[in-house]
C-alpha cells in the first residue's frame, strides 16, 4: 500500500464508507496514519450511510445534517485549505 502511495504521492486520502462494526476499517486508517510521510494527509473517515445512497439514488443533495454530510464537508474544507498552500 505505501508503495502504491508514493507512486501517486496524494495531497489527501479521503477513506469513505466506514461501518463502525467492522474494526478492519479501523485498522485500515491506522495503517494509513503509520505510515510517516502520509500520516496527516489522511482525513477522518467517511461513514459509509443510508442517506448517500438515497439521495444518490434520488438524484437529490445529501440532507445537510447527516454525519456523511458533515464528514464530507470536513474533507470539503481540508480541500480548499489546500488550495492556499
Amino acid at each position: 500500500m505505501e508503495h502504491l502511495f508514493r507512486l501517486v504521492d496524494p495531497d489527501l486520502v479521503v477513506p469513505t464508507r466506514r461501518e463502525g462494526r467492522r474494526s478492519i476499517h479501523a485498522l485500515g486508517l491506522e495503517r494509513l496514519r503509520s505510515i510517516e510521510w502520509l500520516a496527516d494527509r489522511v482525513t477522518d473517515f467517511v461513514p459509509a450511510s443510508t442517506s448517500v445512497e438515497w439521495a444518490q439514488g434520488e438524484h437529490r443533495a445529501l440532507p445537510e445534517l447527516s454525519p456523511a454530510a458533515i464528514a464530507y464537508r470536513a474533507v470539503l474544507d481540508r480541500v480548499l485549505a489546500l488550495g492556499g498552500e
